[in-house]
């Protein structure tokens, strides 16, 4: 008769839980429990003092074992309750056209490592482990019964009888079977929830976007839909993850907090499960997947460039060959027809050094072009998702730092290989930029500068070609240039030089600092520097230094 009321209340609570009521089921586990301790204790207690045991020992262990799966169960539901399982978390979301920059959530996310030029892949790391993460009921499953078995084969491996082991074979299959109809349970409501949650994000996306009047008017592009998508992932993210949710509870309290603001904007992209996260890793491996096979053709030219310069004939028919693989083949960024073909007119009849080089620099242009247009426009898309999701950023000082903290972020396992596509454009300026330092570093015409300055100068512009963010970059060089410009007089008073005195102290230091690859690093600042600083004092600057450059590269063009 007990045994019986312990079964009736272990379905029971399996019934509860099937139906996802947690708290009906923890109280049949425990009432169970409550059952099978009275009954052990009666019977110890008639056994230890009257000498008559109202139990066999057979029937308590079978009452030990339900015992056991209660506290199993309970367990569980417990871990449950910890974890917050009333989350559910998103199904895959593509964000890109890009069949192979697609990647599944469930799978192992590739995470972006600075790159060497020479390596032609990136690294993989496994998806760390992220607070409000949850799988689905299916997987929790799989990752409990591995555990079920891995104790039973223990129980099993210890089992002195064949019918012990018996036994405990029919109670694992038992087990096996009953967590796989919860799980099963659990499964189909957790994913109707995440259809409804989905749903729901989706609407608010497509109001967000004015998709339907975009598609009224014909306006619509596929930039928009894409916004939407991830406007929509990233706004289900939140609601299933209460680490991200409470943080933005906490920024709508302080909307000013400057370091909250810079926290919030760099823990969503540096989750790489979070879709925006997601979002810039496709992007920097797509613009990795253009520029490394072109600079892993051509970088050779930047060690032989001295021997083509002096017309070695081996290097120009080398010359030749390399400027004929620059072509629809690479990366998917081809040349006009007419170019290819006017190209190829040129390499068969016998074109000059000159043209070979002004028609291969075009080349590289051209490709460069398309990837800085990618890039800038991923950056944009980017900057629109998170002050939507975020409206408090939605101000001159909130962009101001969106834009710094993704250009940061985006910029730092790019910039190495876009340096060398720009050094292969910027070549014929670098040599001859290398021949002036060499000539001109001894001459006594130059401009004196004092030598505490130009020692600080010229380590603040190495310091410059290390930064892979373009404003960081341009901070620093606009920080250089007021040092240049600040002396002293008689009366020990500061006072700022104009450009006419500026330029040749700037020359000066340019020729003592060493770095001919300064065209390539300024060419780089002008294409990705933000709009709003290319009018203030960091487009100046860079303004001041190509012009400077300019000067010591009379034949450059």
């Amino acid at each position: 008769n007990i045994r019986r009321r312990v079964v009736i209340s272990f379905r029971n609570a399996i019934d509860f839980e099937q139906q996802n009521n947690d708290v009906e089921a923890y109280r049949n586990y425990l009432e169970g429990l409550a059952l099978v301790a009275a009954t052990l204790q009666q019977d110890a207690e008639s056994s230890w003092t009257l000498g008559n045991p109202s139990l066999t020992a057979k029937e308590r262990r079978s009452l030990l074992g339900f015992a056991k799966q209660s506290v199993d169960r309970l367990m569980l539901l417990l871990d449950k309750q910890d974890n917050g399982c009333c989350n559910v978390f998103k199904e895959t979301l593509q964000v890109t056209d890009n069949e192979a920059a697609k990647q599944n959530y469930e799978t192992p996310v590739r995470r972006i490592s600075t790159p060497s030029p020479q390596r032609g892949a990136v690294g993989r790391e496994e998806r760390p482990f992220i607070a409000g993460y949850e799988e689905s009921p299916i997987a929790r499953m799989q990752q409990e019964n591995k555990l079920l078995i891995a104790r039973y084969s223990t129980r099993l491996q210890a089992a002195s009888t064949a019918a012990q082991r018996q036994n405990l074979q029919l109670e694992l299959e038992r087990r096996l079977t009953e967590n796989a109809a919860i799980a099963r349970q659990h499964q189909e409501m957790w994913e109707q929830r995440r259809s409804e949650v989905a749903a729901r994000c989706h609407k608010a996306a497509e109001m967000k976007f004015q998709i339907n009047e975009k598609i009224e008017n014909g306006t619509i592009t596929e930039i928009d839909f894409k916004k939407q998508r991830v406007y929509a992932a990233s706004l289900q993210y939140e609601e299933e993850n209460p680490w991200l949710n409470k943080l933005k509870q906490d920024f709508l309290y302080q909307p000013q907090d400057e370091k909250m603001q810079r926290d919030i904007v760099t823990k969503i992209l540096l989750d790489r499960i979070h879709p925006l996260g997601c979002l810039m890793c496709q992007m920097q491996y797509a613009v990795l997947d253009k520029v490394n096979p072109i600079i892993t053709k051509h970088q050779s030219l930047l060690v032989k460039k001295s021997n083509i310069r002096y017309g070695n004939e081996n290097c120009i028919d080398a010359r030749h060959k390399i400027l004929s693989s620059i072509d629809q083949g690479v990366c998917n960024l081809s040349m006009d027809d007419a170019e290819d073909f006017g190209i190829e007119r040129k390499v068969s009849h016998g074109a000059s050094e000159e043209d070979i080089a002004q028609e291969e620099k075009k080349a590289f242009q051209r490709h460069f072009h398309n990837i800085a247009v990618d890039i800038k426009q991923g950056i944009k898309i980017l900057e629109t998702i998170i002050i939507a999701l975020f409206e408090q950023l939605n101000s001159e000082k909130g962009r101001s730092i969106v834009t710094e903290i993704l250009h940061q972020m985006y910029f730092a396992p790019i910039k190495p290989y876009l340096i060398i596509l720009l050094r292969l454009i910027t070549q014929e300026e670098e040599m001859e930029l290398e021949a002036v330092m060499l000539a001109k570093q001894d001459e006594s015409d130059l401009v004196p500068v004092e030598d505490g300055v130009k020692r600080q100068v010229c380590a603040m512009l190495k310091h410059i070609t290390s930064l892979h963010s373009p404003c960081q970059m341009l901070d620093g060089l606009v920080a250089a240039l007021k040092i240049l410009a600040s002396i002293t007089d008689e009366n020990n008073h500061y006072k700022s030089l104009g450009a006419d005195d500026l330029l040749p102290r700037l020359m000066t230091i340019v020729t003592a600092c060493g770095l001919p690859s300064l065209p390539a690093e300024a060419m780089y600042m002008e294409n990705f520097m933000p709009t709003d600083r290319a009018l203030g004092e960091g487009g100046y600057s860079l303004t001041v230094l190509q012009s400077v450059m300019s000067c010591l590269q009379p034949h450059s063009g």
